[in-house]
C-alpha cells in the first residue's frame, strides 16, 4: 500500500505513516508523522488496511492487487464486496479459543 500512496491518498493514516517494520512473527511497528488519534480505530476496520500475507502479493507489490485475501486469528475472510462489505466466518484451523458464531 505504502508504494502506492497515491492511490490511497484521500485515506489519512497513508500521509501519516512513514514505516513499517516486522519485529518480530507477532509484532509489527508502524511508525507516523506525528501523533493521529483514529489509528488504532482504522486499525480496527477490514478496510482500507489488510495485513497481507507476502506469499498473496503479486509481483512482489499489491499494486495491482493481490492473489486472494488468507484470514489469520479466529476469523477468515468469506467474501468481500468492494466498498460494500465484508463477510468473515469462524476459522477452525485457529489454534486459541474458538470465535463465536
Amino acid at each position: 500500500m505504502l508504494d502506492n500512496r497515491q492511490r490511497h491518498a484521500w485515506l489519512e493514516l497513508a500521509n501519516q505513516i512513514v514505516d513499517v517494520k516486522a519485529l518480530s512473527k507477532t509484532e509489527l511497528q508502524i511508525t507516523l508523522k506525528s501523533a493521529y488519534y483514529p489509528f488504532l480505530q482504522e486499525l480496527a476496520l477490514p478496510r482500507p488496511f489488510r495485513f497481507i500475507a507476502p506469499s498473496q502479493f503479486k509481483n512482489h507489490e499489491t499494486m495491482n492487487g493481490i492473489k486472494t485475501p488468507i484470514g489469520t486469528g479466529p476469523w477468515v475472510l468469506q467474501e468481500s464486496k468492494l466498498n460494500q462489505y465484508d463477510v468473515f466466518v469462524r476459522n477452525e484451523n485457529y489454534w486459541g479459543e474458538k470465535a463465536g458464531d
